[in-house]
C-alpha cells in the first residue's frame, strides 16, 4: 500500500489470480470421484486393485454383500487367501499370466469363501495396470455368477432328463414287448407243470428276473416323466394302509415302522401303482440308512402353503395340499450327497445295490403328480422328505382289494387281437384262448379291418397295440367302432407317445393295460372292460 506524509492511502499494490478456471475443474474432478463411487457402490461387481505381490490394495463394489466381509477385514491381504484350495493353482497360474504381459487381460473362475464358511462361484477378469502411472495395480472385477450356475445346472438336468426319457422311451416300447413274451411263456409253462416239478422252481426264477426287468423299465419312464399313468382321486391313507404288510418285509424286524395318519385327510389325484413306488423306494432308502436299526415314521396331514414358504427353489404355487412326511433316524447326507440325489444314475451305495434311480423316480412321479418334493437331512441325525400333492376337493375312490381266480375271470367272447410282433400276438392268443374267448388275430391295422370286414359277426373285444406301422391302434379303434358300434377296446402298449395320453395320463374314456402284463391282470382288465360276461352268448 501507498500513502502520502500525511498517511492518506494512494493506491495498493498486489497481484491478483483469476481462479475460476481452477474451481471449475476441482468441482469436476470431485464429481467425477463421486461418480465413480457411485456406480461402483451400485455395479455388481467386486473391483480390486492388486500389486505385483498379490495384496489387495483397494477395494470397491459390493463385498460385504457378496462375500460377507467388510473392506477393512481383507484390504492389504493375499488376495488368495479367500480362493478355494481346489481353484488355488488355477487362479494363481492365470494372474501370473497376466503380470507377465503389460496390458494383458485373463478371464478365470473361481470359489471364493463367504464370511459365513460357504463356498461362492465368481467369474473374474484380470487386467495388468501395473504400468499405467495413474493405476500401478492388476485390476480385477469379481462376479458373482452362482445363480447363474444354478440355471446352467437345471437346464443341463433338464436337458439330460429330455435324452435320457427319450432312450427310455424308444428302449421301452421294444423291452417290453420281450418282457411280454417272457413271463406271459412262463406263466403258460406252469399251467403245464405240476407245481412239484423240477423246472417250476427254474420258471420261478425266470419270472424274478423278468419282474426285475419290469421294474426298471418303469423306473427310467417314471424319472424321465415318460411312464403311462391312469391316476385316481384316492386317500393316501389308503395307499399307506394297503402297503403296510409290504413294507414291514421290506425294512425287516431291526426297524421299527411307525405310521401316523391324518383322520380326515383330503383326497389326491394319483396312480396307486405309482404311489406304491414311491414309498417302496423311500423305505428302501430308509432302510439301507440304518443298517443297525431305527425307526422309520410315516406320517400324512392337510397343509396350506402359503407365499413365504415357496419363495424357495421349489417352484410351486400356494395352495391347499396333501403332505406325505418319510422320516428315518438313519446316517443322513452330507451337503454334497444332498445336491445330487436327485441325479439319474447317482449313487452312494456299493455296485450291485445300487442303480441311482430310486429318488429320480421318486421325483419324476411327483412332478407328473402335479406335486412337488422337499427333504432336509443331516449328517448322522437322519432324513425327511415331505411330499405335497394338491388337494381333490373330491370323495376318493375306494380301493379294491379283492383278487378273483383266473377260473372267475374267464369269457367267451370273441376278441380281435391286433399286434404287430408275432411272438407278443402268439402269447396273448395263447392266454386269450386259455381264457375261453374266441379270437381272430391280425399283424396290423390293414389286416384287422380286411378280417374285420369279413368277419360275419359280433365283435365284442378289439385289443389293439398302439404303435404299428401304418395304421396305429387309435386310427384302427375310430375306423372300426363306425360299422362296430358295440365293440369295446382295450389298448395295450409299453410305451404310447402321445397317440392315447395327455400329460403322461391315459385319456380317461379309454381302456389300457400296459405291457408286460400278467395272464391275471390281462384277464381282470379284460372283464371290467367287457362286464361280468353273464349271459353273453358264445360267438357263432
Amino acid at each position: 500500500m501507498v500513502r502520502d506524509d500525511d498517511g492518506k492511502l494512494l493506491k495498493i499494490r498486489g497481484v491478483h489470480w483469476d481462479i475460476p478456471e481452477s474451481k471449475r475443474a476441482e468441482k469436476a474432478l470431485t464429481e467425477s470421484e463421486e461418480r465413480f463411487r457411485r456406480l461402483v457402490q451400485n455395479s455388481n461387481d467386486i473391483i480390486t486393485l492388486m500389486d505385483e505381490n498379490g495384496i489387495l490394495t483397494t477395494i470397491c463394489g459390493p463385498i460385504e454383500k457378496i462375500i460377507g466381509y467388510k473392506t477393512e477385514e481383507i484390504l492389504d491381504k493375499s488376495a488368495f487367501e479367500l480362493v478355494h484350495p481346489d481353484d488355488l493353482e488355477n487362479v494363481k497360474k492365470a494372474i501370473a499370466e497376466c503380470i507377465q504381459q503389460e496390458g494383458a487381460i485373463r478371464t478365470f473362475e473361481y470359489r471364493g469363501r463367504h464370511k459365513n464358511g460357504e463356498w461362492i462361484s465368481l467369474e473374474a477378469v484380470g487386467s495388468n495396470l501395473l504400468h499405467d502411472p495413474f493405476v500401478k495395480a492388476v485390476v480385477i472385477n469379481h462376479r458373482d455368477i452362482s445363480e447363474r450356475n444354478r440355471l446352467q445346472a437345471q437346464l443341463q438336468q433338464a436337458m439330460k432328463m429330455e435324452a435320457i426319457g427319450r432312450l427310455a422311451g424308444g428302449i421301452a416300447h421294444d423291452f417290453n414287448n420281450i418282457l411280454t413274451v417272457i413271463s406271459g411263456n412262463i406263466e403258460l409253462a406252469r399251467m403245464d407243470l405240476n407245481l412239484s416239478a423240477p423246472l417250476t422252481c427254474r420258471l420261478d426264477q425266470i419270472m424274478k428276473a423278468s419282474d426285475s426287468a419290469t421294474s426298471l423299465t418303469r423306473q427310467l419312464l417314471a424319472f424321465s416323466r415318460k411312464q403311462i399313468i391312469e391316476p385316481r382321486v384316492l386317500n393316501l391313507n389308503d395307499l399307506v394302509r394297503n402297503v403296510r404288510q409290504m413294507l414291514e418285509r421290506l425294512i425287516g424286524e431291526n426297524i421299527e415302522l411307525k405310521i401316523a395318519l391324518f383322520k380326515d385327510l383330503a383326497s389326491v389325484r394319483i396312480d396307486s401303482g405309482q404311489f406304491e413306488q414311491v414309498l417302496v423306494n423311500l423305505a428302501v432308502n430308509a432302510r439301507d440308512a440304518m443298517p443297525d436299526g431305527g425307526k422309520l415314521i410315516i406320517e400324512t396331514s392337510n397343509i396350506t402353503l402359503d407365499e413365504n414358504y415357496f419363495a424357495t427353489p421349489l417352484q410351486a404355487q400356494p395352495g391347499n395340499f396333501v403332505m406325505l412326511r418319510v422320516s428315518d433316524t438313519g446316517h443322513g447326507m452330507s451337503e454334497e450327497v444332498k445336491k445330487h440325489i436327485f441325479e439319474p444314475f447317482f449313487t452312494t451305495k456299493s455296485k450291485g445295490y445300487g442303480t441311482g434311480l430310486g429318488l429320480p423316480t421318486i421325483f419324476g412321479i411327483i412332478q407328473q403328480a402335479g406335486g412337488i418334493i422337499d427333504f432336509y437331512s443331516e449328517a448322522g441325525r437322519g432324513t425327511t422328505f415331505k411330499i405335497y400333492l394338491p388337494l381333490i376337493e373330491k370323495q376318493a375312490e375306494r380301493l379294491i382289494k379283492e383278487r378273483r381266480s383266473i377260473a372267475r375271470l374267464k369269457g367267451n367272447e370273441m376278441i380281435l387281437l391286433v399286434e404287430d410282433d408275432e411272438n407278443v400276438r402268439q402269447v396273448a392268443l395263447q392266454i386269450l384262448k386259455d381264457l375261453g374267448y374266441s379270437t381272430i388275430e391280425a399283424g396290423n391295422g390293414e389286416e384287422a379291418l380286411m378280417l374285420a370286414e369279413k368277419c360275419g359277426g359280433q365283435i365284442h373285444l378289439l385289443m389293439t397295440d398302439v404303435i404299428m406301422p401304418g395304421i396305429n391302434g387309435r386310427e384302427l379303434s375310430e375306423r372300426l367302432t363306425i360299422r362296430h358300434p358295440e365293440m369295446k377296446t382295450l389298448f395295450t402298449s409299453g410305451y404310447t407317445e402321445d397317440l392315447i395320453v395327455h400329460h403322461g395320463a391315459v385319456e380317461s374314456n379309454l381302456n389300457f393295460i400296459g405291457k408286460p402284463y400278467s395272464m391275471q391282470l390281462l384277464a381282470g382288465k379284460i372283464r371290467e372292460v367287457l362286464g361280468s360276461g353273464k349271459g353273453r352268448r358264445p360267438y357263432r
